[in-house]
Order: C-alpha cells, then sequence, then structure tokens
C-alpha cells in the first residue's frame, strides 16, 4: 500500500464519519472501515464488539 493509497482511504473515511456525525449518513455507513471484532477503550469499561452489528450500535 503507497502513500496515496492510505491518503485516499482516508480521506474517504473522514468524509463519511463526518457525514455520519452530522446525520446525513447512517452509522452503519462506516462500519465497512472497522473489522469485527473491535476493541473499544473509553474512560469507561473496555468494549469487546463481536459482530458489525454490535459495532453499529455500540
Amino acid at each position: 500500500m503507497d502513500e496515496d493509497e492510505v491518503s485516499g482511504w482516508f480521506e474517504e473515511y473522514l468524509s463519511a464519519f463526518a457525514a455520519s456525525g452530522r446525520g446525513e449518513r447512517q452509522p452503519a455507513d462506516i462500519v465497512g472501515f472497522y473489522s469485527a471484532p473491535l476493541l473499544v477503550t473509553t474512560d469507561d469499561p473496555v468494549l469487546w464488539l463481536h459482530t458489525s452489528d454490535e459495532v453499529v450500535s455500540g
């Protein structure tokens, strides 16, 4: 993977994530940028999201 491919992927991800945050796209539209299982760490407990459905609703 070269720098242009990485930049293109990130630009696509950022655009989809921002659109989801603005309510223009559904969270399910960005699940393809993640893979399950997904480990999520926050100030609250650590979460393991085992499926794509859990990633969307998590």
